[in-house]
């Protein structure tokens, strides 16, 4: 299991430039209510295209990350739209290391169960800052829902698509808290087209 520990470490490159993308907090979000109304876009030289579930739109200036890295933001087309107010954050890693998920989904459920793993999905870099609420899910993508003390309870989607390995996640504003359901919901639509847009 040590073994399957140690290469699953390597999920956190992933995850750690998603959680340095996001900032201090979830206050400003609201500036994303309003975006240009791109339903998609493409990133690093054409390897990964990123579609926006109906009603959100992908925040222009997100495109973040290196050569081989990349991070999007997605927000409500329109503040008069009836979806969710929420941020759904698209972290995307660099060639081949969606290769962590071949240890499938009951080993990386125990990872992020351990203190290495929770450290991981910490926004300080602290286990004792996340509590493993649920974790489920298939040998292809793992759903988890967590709560971190810097931001609340979240859903977080991990997956391998084109041989990256991407992870989803889906927050609510400080005036407009994401209900659970509603958290996966999005994160189940903006996975589907993400590997609908890249089969």
């Amino acid at each position: 299991m040590r073994i399957v520990f140690v290469r699953l470490a390597g999920i956190g490159l992933c995850l750690s430039l998603a959680a340095c993308q996001l900032g201090s907090g979830l206050s400003g979000l609201p500036s994303l209510s309003m975006l240009s109304g791109r339903a998609e876009t493409v990133v690093l030289d054409g390897a990964i295209r990123v579609v926006a579930p109906r009603g959100y739109c992908i925040e222009p200036q997100s495109a973040a990350g290196s050569a081989q890295t990349a991070v999007v933001f997605l927000g409500r087309c329109s503040a008069r739209s009836k979806v969710a107010a929420a941020l759904v954050t698209i972290s995307i890693g660099a060639e081949a290391s969606g290769g962590v998920m071949t240890a499938g989904g009951v080993a990386l459920a125990a990872f992020f169960q351990s203190e290495e793993g929770r450290a991981t999905l910490s926004r300080s870099a602290k286990a004792e800052d996340v509590t493993l609420i649920s974790a489920s899910g298939s040998e292809s993508v793992l759903w988890l829902y967590l709560n971190d003390a810097a931001i609340g309870s979240y859903w977080r989607a991990i997956s391998a698509i084109s041989g990256r390995l991407v992870t989803l996640s889906a927050t609510g504003t400080v005036e407009h808290p994401l209900l659970p359901e509603d958290g996966r919901a999005l994160l189940e639509a903006s996975y589907s087209a993400l590997q609908k847009a890249n089969r």
